[in-house]
């Protein structure tokens, strides 16, 4: 599969929370060129190779993402090789003692949490990850004037 390698942009931005201890450094973050539906990544995959027709890989993906919603909500994680594993985790209330928790009360949330791969093959940890990617910086450092020449004495 051909990959076209376009750099991921990003912008320096400046912590502005005076009660940070970071106040006032700046960090990197990402430009967001936007996201692609079901649709248009199924394009996007048969642009890549062509085997199959859009409307078959598009069927795919919502089967993919339709059973993994199915069993991600039954508390099994679902591993995609060379990708990484979609699982539960519950945000909750704590309480003093377990006969006082009331799931309608106390359960706030269930999330869907992504862990990339680890494996020797396809590392795809942040650090690992970092070293894949082409980043090219959206507005380059303004340049610096030339000093002034110092006057004669």
């Amino acid at each position: 599969m051909a990959t076209n390698k376009i750099a991921m942009e990003y912008d320096l931005v400046r912590n502005n929370n005076a009660e940070s201890t970071a106040y006032g450094k700046w960090y990197a973050q990402p430009v967001l060129r936007g996201s692609l539906n079901l649709k248009g990544f199924a394009q996007h995959i048969h642009d890549h190779n062509g085997t199959y027709r859009t409307s078959v890989i598009k069927g795919c993906l919502e089967e993919m993402v339709e059973c993994m919603v199915e069993m991600i909500s039954q508390g099994v994680g679902v591993k995609l090789d060379g990708l990484g594993t979609f699982y539960p985790t519950m945000e909750s209330k704590g309480v003093a003692k377990p006969e006082d928790f009331n799931v309608a009360e106390h359960l706030l949330g269930i999330h869907i949490r992504f862990l990339p791969e680890g494996s020797k093959d396809e590392e795809l940890t942040s650090k690992k990850f970092k070293d894949r990617c082409t980043l090219k910086r959206r507005f380059p450092e303004p340049e610096k004037p030339e000093p002034e020449p110092e006057p004669e004495p």
